[in-house]
Protein backbone atom coordinates (compact mmCIF):
# COMPACT_ATOMS: atom_id res chain seq x y z
CA UNK A 1 0.00 0.00 0.00
CA UNK A 2 2.85 2.35 0.85
CA UNK A 3 4.66 2.01 -2.56
CA UNK A 4 1.37 2.79 -4.33
CA UNK A 5 0.98 6.03 -2.34
CA UNK A 6 4.56 7.06 -3.20
CA UNK A 7 3.91 6.43 -6.91
CA UNK A 8 0.66 8.42 -6.69
CA UNK A 9 2.41 11.37 -5.01
CA UNK A 10 5.19 11.34 -7.63
CA UNK A 11 2.58 11.19 -10.41
CA UNK A 12 0.68 14.18 -8.92
CA UNK A 13 3.91 16.20 -8.65
CA UNK A 14 4.88 15.35 -12.25
CA UNK A 15 1.40 16.30 -13.54
CA UNK A 16 1.50 19.57 -11.58
CA UNK A 17 4.90 20.42 -13.09
CA UNK A 18 3.67 19.61 -16.61
CA UNK A 19 0.58 21.76 -16.00
CA UNK A 20 2.67 24.68 -14.76
CA UNK A 21 5.00 24.45 -17.77
CA UNK A 22 1.97 24.27 -20.08
CA UNK A 23 0.39 27.38 -18.56
CA UNK A 24 3.69 29.24 -18.75
CA UNK A 25 4.18 28.21 -22.40
CA UNK A 26 0.61 29.27 -23.28
CA UNK A 27 1.10 32.64 -21.59
CA UNK A 28 4.37 33.35 -23.37
CA UNK A 29 3.04 32.40 -26.83
CA UNK A 30 -0.29 34.21 -26.46
CA UNK A 31 0.79 37.48 -24.86
CA UNK A 32 0.74 40.35 -27.33
CA UNK A 33 2.60 43.59 -27.32
CA UNK A 34 0.24 46.63 -27.16
CA UNK A 35 1.13 47.72 -30.69
CA UNK A 36 0.39 44.34 -32.31
CA UNK A 37 -2.93 43.88 -34.16
CA UNK A 38 -5.61 42.08 -32.21
CA UNK A 39 -8.66 40.37 -33.72
CA UNK A 40 -7.65 41.49 -37.21
CA UNK A 41 -7.89 45.21 -36.39
CA UNK A 42 -5.06 47.48 -37.41
CA UNK A 43 -3.97 49.43 -34.38
CA UNK A 44 -1.43 52.09 -33.60
CA UNK A 45 -0.08 53.30 -30.31
CA UNK A 46 -0.01 57.10 -30.14
CA UNK A 47 2.21 58.94 -27.69
CA UNK A 48 -0.46 58.66 -24.98
CA UNK A 49 -0.09 54.87 -25.04
CA UNK A 50 -3.78 54.20 -25.80
CA UNK A 51 -4.76 51.96 -28.68
CA UNK A 52 -6.68 53.46 -31.59
CA UNK A 53 -8.06 51.81 -34.73
CA UNK A 54 -6.03 53.28 -37.58
CA UNK A 55 -8.28 53.95 -40.53
CA UNK A 56 -11.50 55.93 -40.49
CA UNK A 57 -12.79 57.99 -43.39
CA UNK A 58 -12.00 57.39 -47.02
CA UNK A 59 -8.88 56.81 -49.04
CA UNK A 60 -9.00 59.77 -51.41
CA UNK A 61 -8.66 59.41 -55.16
CA UNK A 62 -7.35 61.89 -57.70
CA UNK A 63 -10.92 62.88 -58.61
CA UNK A 64 -11.78 63.87 -55.03
CA UNK A 65 -8.83 66.16 -54.40
CA UNK A 66 -9.59 69.67 -55.60
CA UNK A 67 -7.13 71.06 -53.06
CA UNK A 68 -5.25 67.96 -51.92
CA UNK A 69 -1.58 67.35 -52.47
CA UNK A 70 -0.79 65.29 -55.56
CA UNK A 71 2.56 64.37 -56.97
CA UNK A 72 2.89 62.24 -60.07
CA UNK A 73 -0.74 61.07 -59.91
CA UNK A 74 -0.53 59.86 -56.31
CA UNK A 75 -2.46 61.40 -53.46
CA UNK A 76 -0.60 62.09 -50.23
CA UNK A 77 -2.47 61.42 -47.02
CA UNK A 78 -1.82 61.85 -43.32
CA UNK A 79 -3.35 60.31 -40.21
CA UNK A 80 -4.72 62.51 -37.45
CA UNK A 81 -5.60 61.49 -33.91
CA UNK A 82 -9.34 61.76 -33.48
CA UNK A 83 -11.83 60.69 -30.82
CA UNK A 84 -10.39 57.22 -30.02
CA UNK A 85 -9.64 56.64 -33.72
CA UNK A 86 -7.11 57.69 -36.31
CA UNK A 87 -8.58 59.63 -39.23
CA UNK A 88 -6.85 59.44 -42.62
CA UNK A 89 -7.16 62.70 -44.61
CA UNK A 90 -5.58 64.38 -47.59
CA UNK A 91 -2.26 65.93 -46.59
CA UNK A 92 -3.42 69.55 -46.43
CA UNK A 93 -0.11 70.54 -44.80
CA UNK A 94 1.55 70.33 -48.23
CA UNK A 95 -1.13 72.34 -50.02
CA UNK A 96 0.44 75.62 -51.25
CA UNK A 97 -2.88 77.43 -50.61
CA UNK A 98 -2.73 76.61 -46.89
CA UNK A 99 -0.99 79.29 -44.81
CA UNK A 100 1.26 77.99 -42.01
CA UNK A 101 3.67 79.24 -39.38
CA UNK A 102 6.62 77.89 -37.40
CA UNK A 103 4.38 76.97 -34.44
CA UNK A 104 2.64 74.24 -36.48
CA UNK A 105 -0.53 76.20 -37.19
CA UNK A 106 -2.21 75.78 -40.59
CA UNK A 107 -4.98 78.04 -41.91
CA UNK A 108 -7.18 76.01 -44.24
CA UNK A 109 -9.55 78.98 -44.71
CA UNK A 110 -9.62 82.62 -43.65
CA UNK A 111 -5.91 82.95 -42.83
CA UNK A 112 -4.04 82.68 -39.54
CA UNK A 113 -5.24 86.15 -38.46
CA UNK A 114 -8.72 86.38 -39.93
CA UNK A 115 -10.73 89.59 -39.90
CA UNK A 116 -14.47 89.16 -39.54
CA UNK A 117 -15.16 91.92 -42.03
CA UNK A 118 -13.25 90.08 -44.79
CA UNK A 119 -14.17 86.41 -44.27
CA UNK A 120 -17.30 84.67 -42.92
CA UNK A 121 -15.28 81.92 -41.20
CA UNK A 122 -11.77 80.65 -40.56
CA UNK A 123 -10.44 77.11 -40.17
CA UNK A 124 -7.15 76.65 -38.33
CA UNK A 125 -5.40 73.35 -37.61
CA UNK A 126 -2.90 72.93 -34.77
CA UNK A 127 -0.36 70.15 -35.33
CA UNK A 128 0.53 70.29 -31.62
CA UNK A 129 -2.74 68.69 -30.47
CA UNK A 130 -4.05 67.68 -33.93
CA UNK A 131 -7.20 69.77 -33.60
CA UNK A 132 -9.22 72.07 -35.81
CA UNK A 133 -10.80 75.35 -34.74
CA UNK A 134 -13.59 76.67 -36.93
CA UNK A 135 -14.42 80.31 -36.11
CA UNK A 136 -17.71 81.67 -37.40
CA UNK A 137 -16.94 85.37 -37.95
CA UNK A 138 -20.15 86.68 -39.49
CA UNK A 139 -23.89 86.19 -39.23
CA UNK A 140 -25.78 84.12 -40.16
CA UNK A 141 -23.63 81.65 -38.25
CA UNK A 142 -25.84 78.71 -39.30
CA UNK A 143 -25.18 79.27 -43.01
CA UNK A 144 -21.52 80.06 -42.40
CA UNK A 145 -21.10 76.86 -40.39
CA UNK A 146 -22.44 74.88 -43.38
CA UNK A 147 -20.00 76.67 -45.71
CA UNK A 148 -17.09 76.02 -43.32
CA UNK A 149 -18.00 72.33 -43.03
CA UNK A 150 -18.09 72.01 -46.81
CA UNK A 151 -14.72 73.78 -47.16
CA UNK A 152 -13.05 71.61 -44.51
CA UNK A 153 -14.52 68.40 -45.87
CA UNK A 154 -13.19 69.25 -49.35
CA UNK A 155 -9.73 70.05 -47.93
CA UNK A 156 -9.58 66.78 -45.99
CA UNK A 157 -11.28 64.53 -48.56
CA UNK A 158 -13.29 62.60 -45.94
CA UNK A 159 -16.94 61.79 -45.33
CA UNK A 160 -19.22 63.23 -42.64
CA UNK A 161 -18.78 60.24 -40.31
CA UNK A 162 -15.00 60.79 -40.31
CA UNK A 163 -15.49 64.55 -39.83
CA UNK A 164 -17.36 63.80 -36.60
CA UNK A 165 -14.36 61.81 -35.32
CA UNK A 166 -11.93 64.74 -35.62
CA UNK A 167 -10.76 66.76 -32.63
CA UNK A 168 -12.47 70.05 -33.39
CA UNK A 169 -14.21 73.13 -32.02
CA UNK A 170 -16.77 75.22 -33.91
CA UNK A 171 -17.56 78.54 -32.28
CA UNK A 172 -18.49 82.17 -32.71
CA UNK A 173 -16.99 85.11 -30.79
CA UNK A 174 -19.31 87.21 -28.60
CA UNK A 175 -18.93 90.14 -30.99
CA UNK A 176 -20.64 88.00 -33.65
CA UNK A 177 -23.23 86.15 -31.56
CA UNK A 178 -23.57 86.52 -27.77
CA UNK A 179 -26.00 83.59 -27.46
CA UNK A 180 -23.55 81.01 -28.78
CA UNK A 181 -20.25 82.61 -27.71
CA UNK A 182 -17.80 80.18 -26.08
CA UNK A 183 -19.87 77.08 -26.95
CA UNK A 184 -18.74 74.25 -29.20
CA UNK A 185 -21.52 74.29 -31.79
CA UNK A 186 -20.26 71.13 -33.51
CA UNK A 187 -20.61 70.21 -37.16
CA UNK A 188 -24.28 70.34 -38.16
CA UNK A 189 -24.36 66.63 -39.10
CA UNK A 190 -22.66 65.31 -35.94
CA UNK A 191 -24.47 64.09 -32.81
CA UNK A 192 -24.94 66.82 -30.20
CA UNK A 193 -24.48 69.73 -32.64
CA UNK A 194 -26.27 72.99 -31.89
CA UNK A 195 -29.31 73.63 -34.06
CA UNK A 196 -28.52 76.98 -35.65
CA UNK A 197 -30.95 79.05 -37.69
CA UNK A 198 -29.86 79.55 -41.30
Amino acid sequence: MEPLQKILKILIIVLACIGAVGVLWWGVTNLRKPSEPQNGTNTQTPSSGALYPVTVGITPTATSTPSGSQQGGTVETIELRGNNVMVRTLDFTKNPQVESNSQGMYALAGGLRPAGNTTPFSIVYSSKDQSFVVSLLQEPIGSNRLAAEEALQAQLGIDQAAMCQLNYFVGAPAAVNETYAGKNLGFSFCPGAADLPL
